[in-house]
């Protein structure tokens, strides 16, 4: 007898009605029920071949005779009555969803005139395969029920992408005369892979390996093919484009999404083809999914490892490196080496994230254009969601809206930033890895200033260039996030420092000998970011001279501005101790000890000379201060104003 069994034709609407009438209001509800993978039921119920003792243990939940529904011969069911008691039962026409991946790397199971034949290639083992039941459910739907022909599963490396692929091929191969599994890890040009693809789908009897003949065997048979790491064949810096050579890839894509035939192809990766994002449509016939962390499988991870803690610090583990398994296997391997598995002796001590996690996300950054990078160092500097709007004003030099949204697109689809409603930011793990790399930029930029190294064009990069593109302190952030960007940037920066130089004498010396080399070449948050590095330092700048010089997103609320000089300074998104704007006049009291400001708000602004302490600010007139003068003996002051009135003030009482 054959090793599988079929509905019979004139039975199939048989046994749908013997599926409702036996309690099961959907395929899915049956399939729970038997603990078996929706598609084998699916199969069943639509007349294609499935398992033997599959069939039977069908037919009998569903309260049928399977012999008077399955289509086979008297011989075969007399054959079956002997087999039945026997121990020697007929092996599956594909492989168990829960069963490991065969051992051999063809397999083939005959069934009549149809041969399954599957080649694993690379595929990964699925043992220690934990959660993403959500996911299986959805793409199992997406490719045997809504038939879909081109798949792309994407997420950050580590994230699962190979594992989730691999365990879904073995869970739906047998809705699939073959399958072919194949990692482009190394890049072979697609008249490689086309030589090896085309004659396993047309059983050897095609040796023409071009993509008119894969379409034709694709339209023949129920082809599963799954291709694996797709981003080596896509060009570093140009989202979604193909490498020099590789435009071909393009062509099957398009062809296998485009084109009516019964197969399906998986792909995987950490970017999105062009052509995937131009074709799918979750109600057309190619679609992607974004792949986040699987809790599951880091909770499978820890306890692998023996990783010890209190629930809410293993919580935190978990939410630091947003369940991406194999974050967490590098980072578990290293708290076992390092703290003797004590999560929480780890997270105190902060520890960084370790070089094998660091060389993959490196790999990743700087595979991106510029402007990715740039915003993704911004992103880390604001350290919350984000808006596009924000993002624009931050960027120096500056980019249009629409390159700043397309960059944003190809992160999202890199899966290197998160988004919510308009608003963007990173995965903590991701900040983290992007903080370290710009202070580390930063400092290589201040030491060769210190070692008075030229700053020549041609050695000029985003990371050579970060002093002056991102500001390491927004002064117009909220104050805890201000203090947190002065704990994770600025302060970094400023130890390092501290650490080659020592005494605080030599670094007020190299602070000056910094600014004189920035005014040779200043742009940007520059000076903005000396002059918040130095009150990090703790360097006095009272006497420098910023004269003529951009200041952007300077905090200089905190700190004695004597002798200070701003003289046609550039100001921008500065904060001082006292907000005014649109000086008109100063004046002096006769002992230089009160100084009076009128500004175009119509607002008088009184300070003490000697130690800048502001005393009162007063509102009289009803349009812009221009002119100011104290009488001889200082108790009193006249103002004159755009609103044609002149005021007496007396200094006693400020009326």
């Amino acid at each position: 007898m054959s090793r599988s069994l079929t509905v019979s034709a004139q039975h199939v609407p048989t046994v749908k009605t013997a599926l409702r009438r036996a309690g099961w209001s959907t395929q899915r509800a049956l399939a729970e029920d038997l603990d078996m993978a929706l598609s084998t039921v699916s199969r069943f119920l639509n007349g294609r071949p499935v398992d033997y003792a599959i069939f039977l243990e069908i037919c009998d939940r569903i309260n049928l005779d399977w012999q008077q529904v399955a289509n086979v011969s008297p011989l075969d069911r007399a054959e079956s009555d002997i087999g039945s008691n026997s121990e020697s039962t007929v092996e599956a026409n594909g492989p168990n969803p829960d069963a490991p991946f065969p051992s051999s790397r063809t397999t083939a199971a005959v069934s009549g005139a149809t041969t399954q034949l599957q080649d694993w290639g690379e595929a990964i083992d699925t043992d220690f395969f934990h959660g993403r039941q959500t996911e299986l459910s959805t793409l199992e739907q997406t490719i045997v029920l809504d038939r879909c022909r081109l798949v792309m599963l994407l997420g950050i490396g580590g994230i699962g992408k190979t594992s989730l692929a691999a365990k879904l091929s073995q869970q739906i191969a047998s809705n699939f005369d073959l399958v072919i599994w194949r990692s482009v890890r190394n890049a072979p040009p697609l008249s490689t892979l086309l030589q090896d693809i085309v004659p396993f789908l047309s059983q050897q009897q095609d040796t023409e390996a071009t993509l008119g003949r894969l379409m034709h065997w694709l339209r023949t048979h129920r082809c599963l093919i799954i291709l694996d790491n797709v981003e080596t064949l896509l060009s570093a810096g140009s989202t979604g484009q193909y490498r020099s050579g590789y435009e071909a890839y393009g062509d099957l894509l398009r062809q296998v999404g485009e084109t009516r035939h019964q197969s399906c192809l998986i792909v995987t990766g950490r970017e999105k083809p062009t052509d995937v994002g131009i074709l799918e449509s979750s109600q057309l016939a190619v679609r992607s999914f974004q792949l986040g962390g699987s809790p599951e499988a880091a909770q499978a991870i820890i306890q692998a490892k023996a990783l010890t803690g209190p629930p809410e610090v293993v919580q935190r583990l978990c939410d630091r490196y947003d369940a991406n398994p194999l974050a967490l296997k590098i980072v578990g391997t290293s708290i076992c080496s390092i703290f003797d598995g004590d999560i929480h002796l780890f997270l105190r001590e902060k520890a960084p994230i370790f070089n094998d996690l660091r060389r993959l996300l490196e790999q990743q950054i700087d595979r991106l254009s510029n402007l990715e990078r740039s915003i993704l160092y911004w992103l880390a500097v604001n350290r919350e969601w984000t808006t596009l709007s924000e993002l624009a004003s931050d960027l120096w030099p500056a980019a249009s809206r629409a390159d700043i949204f397309e960059a944003l697109e190809s992160l999202s689809w890199r899966s290197l930033i998160e988004t919510r409603s308009g608003l963007y930011t990173q995965q903590p793990v991701i900040m983290e890895y992007m903080s370290d790399r710009l202070v580390k930029s930063v400092y290589q930029t201040l030491e060769s200033f210190i070692q008075k190294k030229p700053r020549t064009s041609s050695s000029i990069s985003v990371e050579a260039s970060l002093w002056y593109t991102h500001a390491l302190l927004k002064s117009t952030a909220k104050a805890y996030i201000r203090e947190s960007q002065r704990r994770m940037l600025l302060s970094p920066v400023a130890k390092r420092i501290e650490t080659i130089l020592i005494q605080p004498r030599a670094i007020r010396q190299q602070m000056q000998q910094i600014l004189s080399q920035l005014r040779q070449s200043s742009g940007g948050y520059s000076i903005g970011n000396f002059i918040n590095l130095c009150q990090q330092l703790s360097v006095d700048i009272s006497g420098y001279d910023f004269s003529g010089l951009p200041i952007w997103q300077a905090h200089l609320s905190e700190r004695s501005l004597t002798n200070v000089n701003f003289e046609q300074a550039n100001f921008r998104n500065c904060q001082f101790t006292q907000s005014f704007s649109g000086i008109c006049c100063l004046a002096l009291n006769p002992d230089n000890t009160i100084l009076a400001v009128g500004d175009l708000h119509s607002n008088i602004h009184l300070f003490q000379t000697d130690n800048h302490q502001h005393l009162r600010t007063l509102k009289g007139h009803s349009d812009g201060v221009f002119s100011i003068s104290f009488t001889s003996d200082g108790t009193y002051f006249v103002s004159s104003s755009g609103d044609t009135t002149l005021k007496l003030w007396q200094m006693s009482n400020y009326e």
